[in-house]
């Protein structure tokens, strides 16, 4: 798979000074360039050239000269290994492009990377700072400072880790950080859900984020591996490409979580007799996000609910990637 990037010609052994960073930083988004990521992360990894993931208008490196990007990178250096940061990739179902060691790793401090690939060029600015925010809401040991479209990213000493090619996407990332913020905080999920998509202006509804892939009609559904899409605005006409539309302005209009609301008992065996939503969840091995996650909101408030859904839904996705799943 070829991908498009800001790639500075000079190889690196050793983090550059102040003044040589100063003329990395100013030269890196003249030379874009299109690479298979293989080679990308041979020469990033192996060989430390310096990369930005994004490509700028006028060869100037400036948040308002964005113009498209492909590749998330995500740095860690405090201490968490890169096994940690694998298990959760695969938990969330995020997978790993290339894993590199940083200039600044040692032995008694390792420090490395690790690049996700999206399956397209993101040419919306909006939904690459959307798709950035959810990463580093999942790992939350990331570098904070690695959040800005603009930046770029020093190559490394040895590329320890290839993924087998596959890619991340605005709604496989929205679907994972939403499950991600209701296991850990289940109490606070609608709080902070309501939160994220104030600060990117995102519609909520039913307690999901209002970002759908759309085909060529305009419809939701019915898409295929080889779909071509492109990334804008509810606002924007595409009559010829799919697209993702995130729905604006941020608006609410969830029920907030009664924190001292005692959970419900409900007899074994009732729950599916009564809801079909609950039935169709155990039974299919794919039903909407939004769906999933309104009968999540839900089970919360039945004693013993929160685990079932989530104990039933890891079994489901062990199942779909085993194949096992009919």
């Amino acid at each position: 798979m070829e991908v498009t990037v800001s790639l500075d010609e000079k190889e690196y052994k050793k983090k550059p000074d102040k003044l040589e960073y100063t003329k990395l930083s100013k030269r890196i988004a003249q030379n874009p360039i299109t690479i298979n990521i293989e080679e990308l992360a041979d020469i990033v990894g192996n060989k430390g050239k310096t990369f930005s993931p994004a490509i700028f208008s006028e060869g100037n490196r400036r948040t308002e000269n964005f113009e498209q990007m492909q590749l998330f990178a995500l740095d860690f250096d405090d201490g968490i290994s890169f096994e940690e940061i694998r298990s959760r990739a695969e938990e969330y179902n995020l997978p790993i492009s290339f894993a590199y060691e940083t200039l600044s790793s040692t032995r008694e401090h390792p420090r490395f990377r690790v690049v996700f690939i999206n399956d397209v060029l993101i040419t919306d600015k909006r939904a690459a700072e959307i798709m950035i925010n959810m990463l580093h809401q999942i790992f939350k040991k990331a570098d904070k400072n690695c959040r800005d479209v603009t930046r770029l990213f020093l190559g490394g000493k040895k590329l320890f880790f290839k993924g087998d090619g596959k890619c991340i996407n605005i709604i496989l990332l929205m679907d994972n950080y939403q499950r991600y913020i209701f296991e850990t905080t289940p109490k606070k999920y609608v709080e902070k859900l309501d939160e994220f998509a104030k600060k990117h202006d995102i519609s909520v509804i039913e307690s999901c984020l209002q970002i759908f892939r759309m085909d060529m009609a305009n419809n939701i559904g019915g898409f295929s591996d080889n779909d071509i899409y492109i990334y804008g605005s509810d606002t924007e006409n595409s009559p010829t490409k799919v697209r993702y539309t995130i729905h604006t302005p941020y608006q609410s209009n969830v029920r907030r979580l009664g924190q001292k609301q005692e959970p419900v008992r409900i007899e074994s065996g009732t729950l599916e007799e009564r809801c079909r939503l609950y039935r169709d969840f155990n039974i299919e091995p794919h039903i909407s996000h939004q769906e999933r996650f309104l009968l999540m909101l839900n089970l919360i408030h039945i004693s013993g609910g929160r685990k079932q859904f989530l104990d039933t839904l890891r079994k489901k996705i062990i199942a779909v990637k085993s194949g096992s799943f009919t």
